[in-house]
């Protein structure tokens, strides 16, 4: 079995005109989230940039983030549609 990583490249390699050498940065890496823990801390990491750079005081106050959509237990609630993933 092929990580998607891999899988991608070996799409895009075909692609005509894309230099495979293009494909990626060379200091990137992907992390395959194993845990739900692990996830958490992703998502709460990213949700916490823009307060980080001081574009607003709390996550929840940045327009375009999931955080605005999370309950008091951390679950995600999409207006019109509930918890997501239940």
């Amino acid at each position: 079995r092929r990580s998607p990583t891999r899988r991608v490249a070996s799409n895009a390699a075909d692609a005509p005109g894309l230099r495979p050498a293009l494909q990626w940065q060379r200091e990137y890496w992907d992390t395959f989230m194993r845990e739900e823990e692990q996830e958490r801390k992703a998502v709460r990491y990213i949700e916490n940039n823009p307060v980080k750079t001081n574009l607003c005081r709390t996550a929840t106050d940045w327009p375009f983030s999931s955080a605005r959509f999370r309950d008091e237990f951390g679950r995600l609630v999409l207006p019109g549609r509930g918890v997501a993933g239940e």
